[in-house]
């Protein structure tokens, strides 16, 4: 079982994600974002995954701090009011500095200070809106490194 800590202020994204990765599902109202290879047509990965959501930074670090177990971290760029995203991973770099985490950011940026934090603490950057396939395949690849 793959344990998601899904930091976001918008409890759509949190419902999304779930319905995504914690059961498979027979419409994805999103399927247009998946792009479909014709070597696998438009069959669906399964996974097995558990999702725990924080609707802040602060939460999140709780949450982590509460000594759950995760597997990585989706950790969304704008969460007003408190720590952004990257704020956020900042904090949670002082209490687990081995923790897979992609930033989610609607915005694709050419700022440094961005950029320097991806890099100084080995965060993936991952761009949204996104479908299930993107989402499905960035997981795979984040608990296989």
């Amino acid at each position: 079982m793959i344990k998601i800590l899904l930091i976001d202020d918008e409890e759509n994204i949190y419902k999304s994600v779930k319905l995504y990765l914690e059961k498979k599902t027979d419409v994805d109202p999103f399927a247009f974002l998946d792009e479909v290879s014709e070597d696998t047509g438009n069959q669906e990965k399964i996974l097995e995954c558990e999702v725990y959501w924080a609707n802040s930074g602060h939460r999140g670090l709780e949450l982590l701090q509460e000594n759950h177990s995760f597997d990585l971290a989706l950790i969304d760029m704008n969460m007003p009011p408190g720590w952004n995203g990257l704020q956020t991973i900042e904090e949670i770099r002082k209490t687990d500095s081995s923790l897979p985490i992609a930033l989610v950011t609607a915005n694709i940026s050419t700022n440094e200070d961005i950029h320097n934090v991806l890099k100084q603490h080995q965060v993936r950057l991952f761009h949204k809106p996104y479908g299930r396939d993107a989402l499905v395949n960035l997981i795979e690849e984040m608990v296989a490194e």
